[in-house]
């Protein structure tokens, strides 16, 4: 027969209670007797630790304790329970025991809330919390709000129409969409985008729809293949441009809105933060976009939001929606962002020259070369890019470097990997002399290099 462990407990709990009774009583017994015929110490005797002693075995005592825990009498002599008539028989071979006291009922936390609930003070303190704590929410999107009624006179969308040559060499007439952003260079209006949303196209073909309505087609189209930037050139001067920020102060994890006109539907808003900074050797649609740094977003970008901005909470633009990675060809949580600051650059040289002249440093660059490598080699700190071959009579050359350096910084820039050393070489303008810090040998070694335009360097 299985007990119940409350039955169980209560038992063992009575039998060590006699035990623990009749230890005490055999003791002080021993103690009376030690005491009656001990000797006395310094003239004094234990007549109060006897009598101590003699107290913790009062029988009226032990009795009231036997009665209330067994119902029952104690024989002091047998040191055993004498039992109430009122027992319970258990199975042989176990001493009988009284029932357990029953356990007071314990009210559930769920029933305490929900009556809790029913109280009209109770409720009225609860909706008085949620209100102050909302207004945190509330104030967070009040200035989303503000940031895309601010940014809406600026954000545009456009639509171009391009011939395509299909597998056949049959010319098929499609349609493109994209955003872009008003921006000011130079004191002059310009609709900064994303080449791929005009390439190919004629401006007749191409229509930039303005928030207050007005289609109108650009004057000119100026763009770089290796960046995937554009400008559009625009008569109308009476627009107003974003506000341009610092693509170079953003953190990972900060907040960022995403502009566009996704499917067509302009004007859109978008949230999210940035996810990551820097990326780099992104397979994208076209081969030609060979200078890259995205930003990463989980700001949703869908098929539409070419060329519209990427905003940070101060309502200005921190980059320029390029494109996402996805399996479906929709948003997937991961999309990627030109840096304003390098579409900046990319623009203003765009306006001033015509096309973009890439700097050229002239040298190879190993693209397995890791942290792990740049230990073993005993670098300082763990970074840089390791040069493989050098062009003759290039910029690296006439700066004697050779091969082998690991080049830790340009410019006082940190170099992160040899795409990086790539990017800032290619947007420095051209004949600017920048200085280098590279490692040779256990030694960090410096140098000033002219970079020259990539189509002078001999190949």
């Amino acid at each position: 027969m299985q007990w119940p462990v409350s039955r169980i407990s209560v038992c063992f709990f009575g039998v060590a209670l006699t035990i623990s009774l009749w230890v005490a009583y055999e003791t002080c017994s021993a103690a009376d007797e030690d005491i009656v015929s001990s000797p006395t110490v310094a003239g004094t005797t234990s007549t109060e630790s006897h009598t101590s002693a003699i107290a913790l075995v009062d029988e009226t005592q032990l009795q009231e304790v036997v009665s209330d825990q067994f119902g029952g009498t104690l024989d002091i002599d047998g040191a055993k329970p004498t039992q109430a008539t009122d027992e319970i028989a258990l199975d042989p071979g176990l001493e009988p025991r009284r029932p357990a006291l029953p356990l007071p009922s314990i009210e559930s936390k769920a029933s305490i809330e929900s009556k809790a609930l029913l109280d009209e003070a109770h409720r009225s303190r609860v909706f008085s919390e949620l209100t102050r704590d909302a207004r945190i929410i509330d104030r967070l999107e009040s200035l989303v709000g503000k940031v895309a009624k601010l940014l809406r006179p600026s954000v545009v969308h456009i639509q171009s129409e391009k011939i395509q040559i299909s597998s056949s060499n049959a010319a098929d007439r499609v349609e493109e969409a994209g955003s872009g952003v008003v921006v000011e260079f130079a004191g002059d209006r310009y609709i900064l985008t994303n080449r791929h949303v005009v390439s190919d196209c004629d401006p007749r073909d191409i229509h930039v729809h303005y928030w207050d309505g007005r289609v109108v087609h650009p004057a000119k189209i100026l763009s770089d293949p290796a960046t995937d930037v554009a400008v559009l050139a625009v008569e109308e001067q009476d627009l107003i441009p974003a506000r341009i920020g610092d693509s170079d102060a953003l953190e990972i994890g900060d907040f960022v809105l995403a502009f566009g006109s996704p499917f067509g539907l302009s004007h859109s808003v978008t949230h999210g933060i940035v996810s990551a900074k820097c990326r780099r050797n992104l397979i994208l649609g076209s081969e030609d976009v060979k200078i890259q740094d995205f930003i990463q977003t989980d700001a949703a970008i869908n098929p539409g939001n070419s060329g519209g901005p990427l905003l940070n909470l101060r309502g200005e633009v921190v980059g320029i929606n390029t494109a996402i990675a996805s399996n479906s060809g929709c948003n997937e949580g991961i999309g990627f962002s030109i840096p304003v600051g390098l579409a900046r650059i990319v623009a203003e040289r765009l306006i001033r020259d015509g096309v973009l002249k890439r700097s050229y440093l002239g040298v190879g660059l190993d693209e397995e070369f890791s942290a792990f490598d740049a230990r073993e080699m005993g670098i300082p700190q763990a970074h840089g890019t390791r040069v493989t071959r050098i062009k003759e009579d290039s910029p690296a050359a006439l700066a004697g470097l050779k091969i082998g350096d690991v080049i830790l910084r340009y410019n006082g820039v940190r170099i992160l990997d040899g795409g990086h050393l790539v990017n800032l070489v290619g947007l420095t303008e051209v004949g600017a002399e920048m200085s280098m810090v590279y490692f040779r040998d256990g030694e960090l070694l410096s140098a000033n290099v002219r970079v020259a335009e990539r189509s002078t360097v001999r190949r």
